[in-house]
């Protein structure tokens, strides 16, 4: 049996491609946090590391699903992402209300916060001067309806 597809279905498989969100998001995506490893590289901190950082910053200590929430996350995924931040001593756990789990920031993750920000705040300038000012305030509006589905 032939797994080939016919000349039609390839155009529609092209057209598909060149109109799909998910695959235009996944690229850009790839290549703007693959920038902002590069320029966080000297604070040790990886752009996924840094958002939660920066939302246990502005949120201070949150229980796991609420930081889930908040990153547009799942759960487990988070729990593998905290582990790390979590063995530098950059975050820790405590026991809340109701026997939820928070966490927050450690000392150590504030001090690591203010070593990344004129980091970020380069890979923002960077990113942004990619698109026109105009275009960039739209850009962000629309990723956030995205997210919020």
């Amino acid at each position: 049996m032939s797994q080939a597809f016919s000349p039609g279905e390839k155009e529609r498989i092209r057209l598909g491609r060149e109109n799909c969100a998910c695959i235009a998001l996944r690229r850009a995506t790839r290549s703007v946090t693959r920038r902002y490893d590069e320029i966080l590289d000297p604070c040790g901190l990886r752009a996924t590391q840094l958002v939660i950082l920066l939302e246990l910053a502005y949120h201070g200590s949150a229980t796991l699903s609420r930081l889930a929430d908040l990153l547009v996350m799942e759960k487990s995924t988070l729990s593998r992402n905290l582990k790390p931040l979590e063995a530098r001593g950059l975050l820790a756990f405590k026991v809340g209300e109701g026997r939820h789990k928070l966490v927050r920031l450690t000392d150590a993750g504030v001090d690591k916060l203010r070593q990344a920000i004129p980091l970020w705040i380069e890979a923002q300038n960077e990113a942004r001067a990619r698109a026109d000012d105009a275009d960039w305030d739209t850009v962000l509006d629309t990723l956030d309806a995205l997210a919020r589905g």
